[in-house]
């Protein structure tokens, strides 16, 4: 039963994702926009994807490939901000999209779903 409604929300995601010109965050610099206290970071770039913290105290560089227009895997490279080892995957859709922001939910073996909203700074 899980598997099934695994299946149907994300066909309803990508099917949603046929509306979204995602290309327009393939690349780019954006901030995690979820009211905490310590934001981070994002530049992505056509291969890697590098999180960091305001203050450049920490950050985690994860290669990333583009599955979909919107849906895309990331796999961790090196950093400790997540705690998590070199090779561990992540599964991400582009949810929704405005002029200036893009809202993601990823989710991974060991994690259940997650979203953020990333808002373009350059």
């Amino acid at each position: 039963m899980l598997k099934t409604i695994c299946f149907i929300t994300t066909a309803l995601i990508i099917l949603s994702c046929n509306q979204l010109d995602c290309a327009s965050v393939h690349t780019g610099k954006f901030i995690i926009d979820d009211n905490s206290e310590d934001p981070s970071i994002i530049t992505r770039t056509k291969q890697h994807q590098i999180e960091g913290s305001i203050d450049n105290s920490q950050s985690t560089v994860l290669a990333i490939e583009w599955i979909a227009e919107c849906e895309y895997v990331l796999t961790f490279e090196k950093g400790e901000s997540y705690g998590l080892p070199i090779g561990y995957q992540m599964n991400c859709f582009i949810l929704e999209m405005t002029d200036s922001t893009h809202t993601v939910q990823c989710e991974s073996q060991n994690f259940g779903p997650t979203e953020h909203t990333l808002k373009r700074i350059r």
